[in-house]
């Protein structure tokens, strides 16, 4: 690719050599107009060149980089997205090519590479409900990335993943039942089934005692 590059510039200065001695306008045309495909040429050529440096100085750049897990986030959602936001200072500062969210029916995976000296990663998995992977996206905004989990079915979540609802529904019951009153009622319950039993034990004991009594 450079040396097909360099072919094109040479080829460029050649024609524009010709133009100080033309004279007639209809060959300065045709002149001007390859000179400007090959400009044209010329500079996809430089913005290859320059975007295959970059990914080569990014990949051994993360080579040797820090890797950090990121486990804060907010969230939010609509009828149709489960938004998350991750925040991250200077993100926006980064290429496109150095950011990569993969999207999952049940979990994502996001990777920031070389921001600082560090690559970052931040994954969630096992969602509370399905998503839509080739409908989900990401974007960047001043250092916040936000990500798009395009959702199977316009239903309201609850939680992020099951295991937190996991965790949340014994709670919600205990404070219910707090709240109810039940929790007491089960523990006058537990006294009074305790005290019948010893009732009950104290009486067995003491017909036993009895009618050992009786034999003496």
């Amino acid at each position: 690719m450079q040396t097909c590059l360099e072919e094109i510039k040479k080829d460029i200065a050649e024609l524009e050599s010709f133009q100080i001695a033309l004279k007639r306008q209809r060959i300065k045309s045709v002149l001007n107009d390859e000179l400007r495909k090959l400009s044209a040429e010329k500079q996809e050529l430089e913005e290859a060149l320059k975007t295959m440096r970059m990914k080569s100085t990014n990949v051994s750049a993360s080579e040797n980089n820090i890797l950090v897990k990121l486990d804060s986030y907010a969230w939010d959602q609509s009828p149709k997205f489960l938004k998350f936001y991750v925040t991250l200072p200077e993100t926006h500062n980064l290429l496109s090519e150095n950011i990569e969210c993969k999207f999952f029916p049940d979990s994502l995976e996001l990777l920031v590479k070389d921001l600082n000296g560090k690559d970052y990663i931040f994954t969630i998995s096992k969602f509370l409900h399905a998503i839509v992977p080739e409908m989900s996206y990401w974007r960047i905004k001043i250092d916040t990335i936000t990500i798009f989990l395009a959702k199977s079915a316009s239903i309201k979540w609850s939680h992020v993943t099951k295991a937190e609802k996991e965790i949340s529904e014994p709670k919600k019951r205990k404070y219910a039942d707090m709240k109810s009153g039940k929790r007491g009622v089960n523990i006058i319950t537990l006294v009074k089934d305790i005290s019948g039993n010893g009732d009950d034990n104290r009486r067995r004991t003491r017909a036993s005692t009895e009618g050992q009594t009786s034999r003496f």
